[in-house]
């Protein structure tokens, strides 16, 4: 997994071969495995798929994450 020339917000999680490229991601994301984000900004608490499928996170515990 490699992020370039993003600005990432806190507790994100980036399974393998994830891929952040130009992009803005809120905190409490998940970023699936071989999943590529290119030129987005997506907010936070979201859980993104391949191949590009977005969810909304119902239930996040932060405090766990920190």
């Amino acid at each position: 997994s490699y992020v370039i020339n993003s600005q990432i917000g806190d507790g994100n999680l980036l399974e393998a071969r994830a891929e952040v490229r130009d992009s803005v991601l809120g905190s409490y994301n998940i970023v699936g495995s071989d999943t590529r984000i290119s030129k987005k900004n997506i907010g936070s608490h979201f859980r993104i798929f391949y191949p590009g499928i977005m969810k909304e996170i119902d239930v996040i515990d932060e405090e766990r994450t920190r």
